[in-house]
């Protein structure tokens, strides 16, 4: 099942490149209960930040929100495409095979919403400097997969002692191929 998984997520997203679709993608930073540095925030909750990137042909917006106090809400937007942008989180998720590179110990298992994906980030030192999905200080890594278009739907890294994140691809137009050669 491992092996059809991540074989799946390798080499299905490069037709995306030809398709007319619109995504969001959001992702939220939290600290987990445990972690020592979750304390340090005087009485502020849990949420580090949450970003939300969406993408609409070759348009895109993209929004950073943290807790009041500090920097508030950061925004950007541009033309150009996906595999351009210069954030890589919707990259990932829509072209993931970059985060299997600083990941290891696979094991998936299928259920009715698609395929779960489960692995240890590699050492800090292993870890591309370009996988935003991947929390290189993190205990575990949690990916669903739609196995149709070999997307990373869900994201969530796990990390007793520092900051996790969870990341969430939504479709908002399916993709469409205008090119029977697309395919």
């Amino acid at each position: 099942m491992t092996g059809s998984v991540l074989e799946a997520v390798i080499r299905q997203p490069r037709r995306l490149r030809s398709a007319d679709f619109a995504v969001q993608v959001t992702r939220y930073s939290d600290w987990h209960p445990e972690s020592p540095a979750r304390g340090a925030a005087r009485g502020g909750p849990a949420l580090v930040h949450a970003e939300r990137l969406s993408v609409t042909r070759d348009h895109w917006t993209y929004t950073r929100e943290v807790p009041e106090g500090e920097i508030g809400t950061l925004g950007a937007e541009g033309d150009g495409p996906w595999w351009e942008l210069p954030y890589p989180a919707l990259i990932e998720h829509l072209d993931p095979a970059l985060v299997l590179t600083s990941l290891s110990d696979f094991t998936a298992s299928s259920e009715s919403d698609g395929a779960h994906l489960r692995a240890k980030p590699r050492h800090q030192g292993d870890v591309d400097a370009a996988a935003a999905l991947v929390d290189c200080d993190a205990d575990l890594w949690l990916g669903l997969v739609d196995l149709e278009w070999g997307i990373l739907r869900e994201v969530e890294s796990r990390s007793k002692w520092a900051g996790g994140f969870r990341s969430v691809l939504e479709w908002t137009l399916e993709p469409q191929f205008h090119d029977a050669g697309a395919d």
